[in-house]
C-alpha cells in the first residue's frame, strides 16, 4: 500500500502536509471519480490504480518513499 503526500496552505498561510494511503484515497474519492468517468463515457478505464493516479494528479501529490514520512494524515 502506497502513501501519498501533498502540501496545502493552512488557515493562516502556514504549510499543511496531507498524507493519504491508497485505501484512504479510494474511500474518499472512488465514488465521485467513478461517477465522473461514467458521465464522460470512460467506463472501460475505471480502475483503482487509475483513480489513485488521477487523485494524485489533481492534488499534485507525490508518493512517499521514506518510511519516516508515512505516519499521520
Amino acid at each position: 500500500m502506497a502513501v501519498w503526500m501533498y502540501v496545502e496552505p493552512g488557515e493562516h498561510g502556514q504549510p499543511v502536509v496531507r498524507r493519504y494511503t491508497d485505501a484512504q484515497i479510494l474511500a474518499e474519492y472512488w465514488v465521485y471519480w467513478c461517477e465522473g468517468m461514467r458521465r464522460v463515457g470512460k467506463e472501460a478505464q475505471i480502475t483503482e490504480a487509475a483513480c489513485i493516479e488521477d487523485w494524485a494528479t489533481v492534488n499534485w501529490a507525490q508518493q512517499v518513499r521514506s518510511p519516516y514520512l508515512t505516519s499521520g494524515n
